[in-house]
């Protein structure tokens, strides 16, 4: 039985509310995000990538300095993309308000990497996803996914904020397991190269992710696009 106390909020409503603390609340997912974007993203230096889902832009501003060349990034929330705009150079840079479940509006075989962190929770259905991320990827480019670790889910964790009245609002959130993934980017035509699972920490910027110590709240995904031209 849904919690009365808990107020449900649709997905642009929700982020377009949200952005007033996104950046400054302490949320363990995002913080593990960060400390981790870099190392499994890799060297990036000259490549050109695409984040469904970019927020606010924190991991746009990131990847630049790690030495991009250009990125995209796409969010259903103006709010968020108001606030991804006063942080992001637009010589390297383009937002554009993108529901992901529509087609995205960039050419075949375009870009090195697609990002997504934390968005696929909200949907019903990923395939379509997939299917677009393994589209819009160069042959051999590669995605890389960070989302609510399954077992946290079970748990009844998922995407919510503080309203301005104190009130908890909580988004659309959906369960799929890491096989759901998995087999959507096999039928997509993407191959999973590597998958890490992200404890709490004891040091981190989140004093929050020490409660979580011994509970798997994180899942990275690496997929990659085959090197043939497809």
């Amino acid at each position: 039985m849904d919690d009365p106390k808990i107020k449900k909020v649709g997905v642009i409503e929700g982020y377009d509310q949200w952005v007033k603390t996104y950046d400054s609340e302490d949320n363990p997912l995002i913080f593990l995000v960060e400390e981790n974007l870099g190392e499994l993203l890799g060297a990036v230096k000259g490549q050109k990538i695409i984040e469904l889902g970019c927020g606010t832009g924190r991991n746009l501003v990131q990847i630049l300095n790690l030495g991009a060349q250009f990125v995209l990034g796409f969010d259903i929330s103006d709010g968020m993309l108001a606030r991804a705009r006063a942080k992001l150079n637009p010589k390297f840079s383009k937002l554009l308000l993108q529901d992901m479940q529509s087609t995205w509006p960039v050419q075949d075989e375009s870009f090195d990497v697609v990002l997504e962190s934390l968005a696929l929770e909200h949907l019903a259905n990923v395939d379509f996803f997939f299917q677009e991320a393994h589209r819009v990827l160069k042959p051999g480019g590669k995605a890389l996914l960070f989302e609510i670790h399954p077992i946290f889910h079970r748990q009844g964790k998922a995407a919510h904020y503080d309203d301005e009245n104190g009130t908890k609002s909580q988004l659309p959130s959906f369960h799929h397991s890491v096989e759901d993934y998995h087999q959507s980017a096999i039928q997509a035509g993407l191959k999973l190269e590597n998958l890490w699972e992200f404890n709490g920490r004891e040091q981190s910027k989140s004093a929050k992710l020490e409660l979580y110590k011994d509970t798997p709240v994180l899942i990275s995904l690496l997929l990659k696009k085959d090197n043939r031209n497809s």
